[in-house]
């Protein structure tokens, strides 16, 4: 059974998670699956890419499937094709849209962070658990999530790791539009159309500097690599690597806590 499936009509190409029994969290093989959905969408050059969850599905996506890592590895090493996919989302030339129903946590709500536009469901609600378990960011995601959803928003998130529903996400600017669960293929569909009516060249430019100045920051190397000494020292305290460790062992038991099937 595909872990996520490609479907391309009209130049839209819809990627659907497809792994409900594990909450839709994205194991390395579901990553490398996705982006090369994403590559097949680039060769038949589509105009817009949509990702959704099976309809109906409780959970839309719960990020990265812990099983993947190690206590004290770093989820966002280079070698992982989760962050690269959050990567691809944001260089492919053509608009990368959401359509969300059920819960959304941490690494999943990152895949909305760095979308284009994002629709969802009145039903969804939304948390950003990563501090929850002891694995904190990079820099470029701080500056971006800050770009969006604003200082005191994006604290609130992060230090609490609580869920907001639909309505408050969008008050936040994480979701563009929040509909009937049965307006939601519609709504989303129709920007689609909305999209495909403008100059491809021209919205992938927009694209393109858009997601560059999102992105900027102004630390100097030596707070980046201050930051980077801070991350790893709670990436290999003994406090978050026998949280992480019980945590996976739980996983791997399917005792799957809320919201804890994912990291940042």
């Amino acid at each position: 059974m595909p872990l996520s499936r490609l479907a391309i009509e009209h130049s839209i190409a819809t990627i659907t998670f497809n792994r409900d029994d594990k909450r839709n969290a994205f194991n390395h093989a579901m990553s490398r699956q996705t982006l090369s959905h994403f590559d097949a969408a680039e060769r038949e050059r589509c105009r817009v890419i949509i990702l959704r969850s099976n309809p109906g599905a409780k959970v839309w996506c719960s990020g990265h499937d812990l099983t993947d890592l190690k206590p004290g590895e770093d989820p966002y090493n280079s070698d992982n094709p989760m962050i690269e996919l959050f990567s691809r989302i944001q260089e492919v030339p053509m608009p990368v849209m959401t359509m969300v129903e059920g819960s959304v946590y941490a690494g999943g709500l990152l895949l909305n962070m760095v979308a284009d536009i994002a629709i969802a469901s009145v039903t969804t609600e939304v948390a950003m658990t990563a501090n929850r378990i002891g694995i904190p960011f990079i820099p470029e995601i701080y500056a971006y999530w800050l770009k969006v959803t604003g200082l005191h928003k994006t604290k609130e998130l992060f230090f609490t790791a609580a869920p907001i529903s639909a309505r408050d996400a969008y008050a936040a600017g994480i979701f563009n539009h929040v509909v009937e669960a049965g307006d939601l293929e519609r709504t989303t569909l129709e920007m689609a159309g909305q999209i495909l009516r403008c100059s491809a060249e021209a919205v992938a430019n927009s694209k393109y500097q858009l997601n560059l100045l999102a992105a900027c920051t102004d630390l100097s190397e030596e707070e980046l690599k201050e930051i980077e000494r801070g991350r790893q020292k709670i990436l290999k305290s003994p406090e978050t690597q026998k949280g992480l460790a019980c945590l996976i062992q739980r996983l791997r038991g399917n005792e799957t806590p809320q919201g804890g099937s994912s990291t940042g």
